[in-house]
Order: structure tokens, then sequence, then C-alpha cells
């Protein structure tokens, strides 16, 4: 189930360990610390390395019709935080790092914050789901913050050999 949970990127993802912190604690969020890997998730052309952090996708591309009647429902409201570190490999340095993003939407919404710290990249999420009943009325709204959080999605690190 841990595995299920986690699973992103790729088929080749591979959890090394995990701890769950919590999980019977009603009053306080759950949490669920791991570290893993995956085989092969990176581009590498010439001199360069090109890697995309946003591991989990959340809502990529979940675009409503405007022309649906029904509302959208959802069980509950939540708000899930990651935080990501790429250990950048020796002899290589960051060339390209994305600014991040904020999108502060009625319905969903991302914070995304890149930190280059000695030979690590930080990718800090934060992602949050806030309705019950989505209204047809309020699609276009839904649509308008996918689109901003998808096009955050796509933002890569480029690595450059020294």
């Amino acid at each position: 189930y841990v595995e299920k949970i986690l699973s992103k990127g790729s088929n080749k993802f591979l959890i090394d360990n995990y701890e769950i912190i919590n999980l019977n604690i009603h009053d306080l969020p759950t949490q669920i610390n791991y570290k893993f890997h995956i085989g092969d998730y990176f581009k590498k052309t010439g001199n360069e390395i090109y890697i995309n952090l946003n591991l989990f996708k959340d809502y990529y591309n979940t675009y409503l019709p405007v022309d649906r009647l029904t509302p959208r429902e959802n069980d509950y409201k939540y708000v899930k935080e990651e935080i990501t570190t790429l250990i950048i490999p020796d002899g290589y340095e960051v060339e390209y790092l994305p600014e991040g993003m904020v999108e502060r939407g009625p319905f969903l919404g991302l914070e995304l914050s890149y930190t280059h710290i000695k030979s690590k990249i930080i990718l800090k999420k934060k992602f949050y789901l806030d309705y019950l009943l989505l209204r047809p009325e309020n699609f276009p709204q839904w649509n308008e913050s996918v689109k901003k959080i998808s096009i955050a999605y796509k933002e890569s690190i480029i690595l450059k050999k020294k």
C-alpha cells in the first residue's frame, strides 16, 4: 500500500526505506518520510542533464469541460506537502533552476520553490484541494488554476558538466 500511494515518476521507482508518523493520532496529519531512487529518470544531451523534480503531478491537465452540466464531487479537502532533494552529481553545476510559482485558486492551488544549497537542489511543494462540490459555473476558475499548475509541472532543472 505504501508503494502504491508513494509511487511516482516511472515504473522504475523503488522505495529504499520509509517511516509513517502520526498514523493513529487523528488530531495530527499523517506524515510519511521516505527515501527512493528512480533509474534513468533524466535526459542527458551532450554535456547537459535535464531532470524534472515534479515527480507526482497532482491534477495535471485535469481540465473540466465548460459545457458539463453536473457538478464534480470530491470526498475530502486536503493539503499535501512534499520536499524532494536532488544531489547534484560530481562534475556538474546548475545551469538552470526554475523560479517556482504560486497559484492560490479558490478550489486548488500549488506553491513550488526551488533552492540550490551547496551540492543539492531542494524542491518544496505544497498542493491543496479545497472543495467538496464543484459547480459548473466554477469550472472556468478550476481550468485556469489547472492551466497554471500544469505549466509549472513541466519545468526542468538543467545541470551542465563543469
